[in-house]
């Protein structure tokens, strides 16, 4: 329950990722048929008593979301649709993703499915970036469209409005006043 509820900060994974069972009710199935024997159907006893086990462990759940190198993690398509979710909370790209994306063609869809998203953010120059850059980790595009998606949503944050006007300033005066001083040398 605290996991379906998203109680734990951390959502650790109740099953592992190489195991056989990824349910709760795959787990009570193989309790009672190797452990309680005449016990019959134990989900059926526990929901008698009010306790409902629905938890099931999708591969999404089992993907570690962190980016270590760009070219290899952003390829099939999840972690940007991660992103698109992060950014916009309405949107909800994982349920059309296909996983695991093994193949490349699955890898070309979760990519589209993403930039979709990021397309419907308003996010500029999204629409050029084609699946097919990303997927075969063409850099200077991946860089192009994180520097646009950054562009978007950060550098707002980042600097501010007017601090950004007095720089341009200091640096207009700076340069008028190198240039008479070149003048008067």
């Amino acid at each position: 329950a605290a996991k379906n509820i998203d109680l734990i900060e951390s959502s650790p994974l109740l099953f592992m990722k190489n195991g056989m069972i990824k349910s709760t009710k795959e787990f009570l199935d193989v309790l009672c048929r190797d452990y309680l024997h005449g016990i019959g159907n134990l989900q059926k006893h526990l929901s008698q008593i009010g306790i409902f086990v629905s938890h099931e462990q999708t591969h999404i759940d089992e993907i570690d979301f962190h980016v270590s190198n760009l070219a290899i993690d952003l390829r099939d398509g999840v972690r940007l649709g991660k992103l698109a979710e992060l950014l916009d909370k309405s949107v909800s790209v994982s349920e059309k993703m296909r996983l695991p994306a093994g193949s490349r063609l699955q890898k070309v869809h979760n990519v589209k499915v993403s930039l979709a998203a990021l397309r419907r953010l308003k996010i500029p120059y999204i629409d050029q970036i084609h699946p097919n850059y990303i997927v075969d980790s063409h850099r200077p595009q991946v860089l192009k469209m994180l520097w646009h998606i950054m562009y978007s949503f950060q550098l707002p944050n980042l600097v501010g409005i007017e601090r950004l006007k007095n720089e341009i300033y200091a640096i207009q005066r700076t340069r008028k006043f190198a240039s008479k001083i070149i003048k008067f040398s």
